[in-house]
């Protein structure tokens, strides 16, 4: 009997560096990459949460969104001061990168738009400078989704009804989905279908972010754990999954060593895909491997 639940309750918070989350050092003696640039950003962020405050900008907003853009001010500013005492740090670029990405679509009324969008383009340019100063190039995202409870909503879970339901959590590696059958020895398959993504006239890739636990190498030779892509329909039912392939990665030391997958070529273009996983487990052939599920990128091929 298969249960279709179209809610399921499953961001990643900023990782802060340093004790308080920000490096103190005075803007002055940074004279680094890009220091003006990232100076000049500092200076425009301050002066924006300074209107913010005194209700110059966002008068119309609803709270929820005030309150948002009130974190990624503070937030990017963390990164900022980072970058400025160390633009080498390839991990806070990328975190930069990411809640860039989160931003995409944030709506604003066009007379806020004036005192926002600068900083944010301003932003975008100085991630991508970084990147050639890094001997890298920025990626450019189609999606980059995450498995956690602000994504709740978005997600499908479809499953077997003796199958295990995977509970949200967090750990030291961000916001998960965690499936973990042995406790009460879940029998069957269960699925987790992503939102649709639009993808353009080009060539993409995805990786998954993930690890496993307790996954038997005869477990493993049944592949219970599976990865799949599919061209969005006009049901759920109806969308023609294509098996990724993806060798599940040795199982992690501990429960926060998640890893990255290899890049996987997706060959969808100028259409909506869905992203698939599935984890089933076996209690007659006590196969009960524990899979936490981070997120995936789906990234445009330079």
């Amino acid at each position: 009997m298969k249960i279709l639940f179209m809610t399921f309750t499953l961001f990643t918070l900023l990782a802060c560096q340093g004790k308080n989350g920000e490096v103190v050092v005075p803007l002055e003696e940074n004279n680094g990459p890009q220091s003006v640039e990232i100076k000049q950003l500092m200076e425009n962020n301050e002066r924006i949460q300074r209107d913010l405050a005194e209700e110059i900008i966002f008068r119309s907003a609803r709270v929820e969104q005030s309150s948002k853009f009130r974190v990624f001010l503070i937030q990017s500013r963390r990164f900022l001061v980072v970058l400025l005492n160390n633009p080498m740090n390839t991990q806070v670029l990328k975190e930069l990168e990411s809640k860039l990405l989160s931003m995409d679509n944030f709506p604003v009324t066009v007379n806020d738009q004036s005192y926002i969008t600068p900083y944010i383009d301003g932003l975008k340019k100085l991630v991508k400078e970084l990147y050639l100063i890094q001997g890298g190039e920025a990626e450019d995202y189609a999606a980059k989704f995450t498995f956690s409870n602000k994504n709740a909503d978005k997600i499908i879970l479809i499953k077997d009804e003796t199958a295990v339901t995977p509970a949200q959590r967090d750990n030291e590696a961000g916001e998960y989905i965690g499936f973990d059958s042995f406790k009460n020895k879940n029998d069957g398959k269960t699925a987790v279908i992503s939102p649709a993504f639009n993808l353009e006239m080009r060539d993409h890739f995805i990786r998954f972010k993930y690890l496993t636990r307790f996954y038997k190498p005869d477990a493993r030779s049944e592949r219970m754990i599976k990865f799949f892509v599919g061209e969005e329909a006009d049901e759920i039912s109806n969308i023609v999954w294509e098996d990724l392939n993806l060798e599940v990665a040795p199982d992690a030391a501990t429960f926060s060593d998640a890893v990255t997958s290899e890049n996987i070529d997706i060959d969808y273009r100028n259409t909506n895909i869905r992203i698939k996983v599935e984890y089933s487990s076996n209690a007659e052939k006590g196969f009960f491997p524990a899979f936490n599920l981070y997120g995936f990128d789906i990234v445009e091929k330079k």
